[in-house]
């Protein structure tokens, strides 16, 4: 369970880069108000890759990379619900590799696939309010709104997100443009990977891989492939 002190509110200053108390208030308090959205669970967990997979077919979660970047993840959103739907602020064109694994950890998908959809959002002018924009996308789809439709008022946001804190009660962020539909859920772009071991976790190039998933080895007999980081990998696969 996230727990909100009583503090937290003080921390959303004017231009200061969100910590992870202030996410995972936020996200607590959605987790409260929408009891059936799954996920939304401590950024901490992402940090070491330690996400229980969700117990929900419908889910939103806020992922840091690697203490530098925050966006947001969600699935059961949409037109294709087995989609993972990606909301980045920075308008990135790939999914990080962290992002990716956290993904993988957390999801319901079909055995050895992954597919993750890159959804078209706001994209911040400065480089501190992407903890606020991810926290005003995962409220946006809380609350049946579509985050891809919608501007915020960047003037008013973060005095919004306090107000939420203080009161311990999200609502959708103040925006200068909205469309009252959720008909354009068209994503900028798809990308699948595929997932391995039983772990069914993705695979990266070793440079860029977290250590315990950077062997894969494949079986020749079954042609099953095995991390060495899940366990005892059978002699056979050698």
């Amino acid at each position: 369970m996230l727990i909100l002190y009583n503090d937290i509110p003080n921390k959303v200053g004017p231009n200061n880069w969100l910590t992870d108390l202030s996410i995972n208030g936020a996200m607590g308090l959605l987790r409260q108000q929408f009891p059936d959205i799954g996920a939304l669970i401590s950024c901490q967990w992402g940090a070491i890759l330690q996400f229980d997979r969700t117990d929900s077919q419908k889910w939103i979660q806020i992922i840091n990379i690697h203490n530098n970047h925050w966006v947001m993840a969600a699935q059961g959103f949409g037109i294709n619900l087995n989609n993972v739907l990606i909301y980045d602020s920075l308008d990135t064109t790939e999914p990080h590799p962290h992002v990716v694994y956290c993904i993988a950890q957390l999801c319901k998908t079909p055995i050895g696939k992954l597919t993750i959809s890159l959804m078209p959002c706001q994209v911040q002018k400065d480089g501190f309010n992407c903890g606020v924009y991810s926290i005003a996308f995962s409220t946006a789809l809380a609350f049946n709104l579509n985050p891809s439709e919608m501007r915020l008022d960047t003037a008013r946001i973060r005095d919004h997100l306090r107000e939420c804190l203080l009161l311990k009660k999200m609502e959708p962020f103040p925006v200068l443009k909205s469309t009252i539909s959720c008909k354009n859920w068209r994503p900028k772009k798809i990308v699948s990977f595929d997932l391995f071991c039983k772990c069914q976790m993705p695979w990266y190039d070793p440079d860029c891989v977290v250590k315990r998933y950077k062997l894969l080895v494949v079986c020749k007999t079954c042609k099953l492939s095995f991390h060495d980081g899940c366990g005892k990998i059978p002699k056979k696969a050698y």
